[in-house]
């Protein structure tokens, strides 16, 4: 007997909505990243001179890229899950009909 791959497709396609939940949650915390922007003030005056709040922000717009592509990344993964889902709820699909096939030729 030939070695199969079984796969889950239950447990695959709750993990691909996982995927895309977090996927979405980083799209969320990158876009709030620039909501409400630390000004100079916030660093006193010691950070006015230091240009501080500048740094801050630079910071957090590579950080806020990183949010969003990652999140991209997780959603575009989540729905390759799906296919994979697909594909393999298809072969299911297609075995069964095999199986029933041969069970009506005896």
């Amino acid at each position: 007997m030939a070695n199969k791959v079984r796969v889950d497709t239950d447990w695959l396609s709750g993990y691909a909505k996982q995927v895309a939940a977090a996927g979405d949650e980083l799209g969320r915390a990158a876009g709030s990243l620039g909501a409400s922007p630390l000004g100079p003030e916030a660093f006193g005056e010691l950070g006015r001179q230091l240009r501080t709040a500048e740094s801050y922000a630079r910071a957090a717009e590579l950080l806020r890229g990183q949010l969003a592509r990652a999140g991209e990344v997780l959603r575009s993964a989540s729905g390759e899950l799906g296919e994979v889902v697909k594909h393999y709820q298809g072969g299911e699909s297609d075995s069964a009909s095999g199986l029933r096939r041969t069970e009506g030729r005896r």
